[in-house]
């Protein structure tokens, strides 16, 4: 059931500049799930600090975007897991350099 809609947002340079960021933003619909213990565990033993995973339809367009908006909230894609019609995008909470840079470049200032 997919009842909640997530943000993929992604960081592109304008053709011949180089020093700008432009995101671009997506809204899509998924299902909000929790992060198992083992995924947890397993993903904290590697630095990483998984708090959510937001399951989307394989036909969406996610092109690799890192950044997800959701509940006026900043995450990080950590991982990503894919089977026959699904992709589940395992995130964390973004850190706060990378939240700040994110609302700099938020509406492309």
């Amino acid at each position: 059931m997919r009842n909640d809609v997530i943000t993929l947002v992604s960081e592109t340079a304008p053709r011949g500049v180089f020093d700008t960021v432009v995101p671009t933003k997506n809204e899509i619909p998924c299902e909000v799930r929790s992060v198992t213990r083992s995924e947890a565990y397993q993903a904290r033993a590697a630095g990483l600090n998984p708090s959510i995973v937001f399951r989307i339809r394989i036909a969406e367009d996610y092109n690799d975007e890192m950044t997800v908006l959701y509940n006026s909230k900043r995450y990080r894609v950590v991982r990503t897991y894919q089977d026959d019609f699904w992709l589940e995008l395992i995130c964390e909470k973004a850190t706060y350099s990378q939240e700040n840079w994110n609302e700099q470049n938020q509406n492309g200032t």
